[in-house]
């Protein structure tokens, strides 16, 4: 079980799927990066952080390994063929576990947006 408690043990019955913590973080989360649209990055906008948080949250995650997870997601994103890894800019990770996961978030964002244009 990797270490992670069971969802169903730290959170409230019936509130979150019985799951392994962190059980399918990787793809939620690539969905939820691809449906931000470029409204959401304005300051003060509130959805998309909203959508992440929550997305965390259910997946019984702490931010340092949510981050973790999307830095997953960077590596599946930089082996496709329109990316050359050894261009690709390293993202800023700052000591704030959840500052974080946003920057990472909006790093990917913008990596998928130039894989899509591709």
């Amino acid at each position: 079980m990797n270490g992670r408690a069971d969802v169903s043990t730290t959170r409230p019955s019936g509130v979150w799927r019985d799951r392994p913590a962190g059980d399918g973080f990787v793809a939620d989360a690539a969905r939820c990066i691809a449906a931000m649209e470029p409204a959401d990055l304005a300051p003060g906008a509130l959805a998309f952080p909203l959508a992440l948080s929550r997305c965390v949250v259910e997946h019984g995650l702490s931010w340092a390994e949510a981050a973790d997870g999307l830095l997953e997601l960077r590596a599946a994103l930089l082996a496709h063929p329109a990316v050359d890894p050894i261009s690709e800019p390293v993202p800023l990770l700052p000591p704030d576990a959840r500052t974080r996961v946003w920057n990472l978030a909006v790093y990917l964002w913008h990596l998928l947006t130039r894989i899509r244009s591709c």
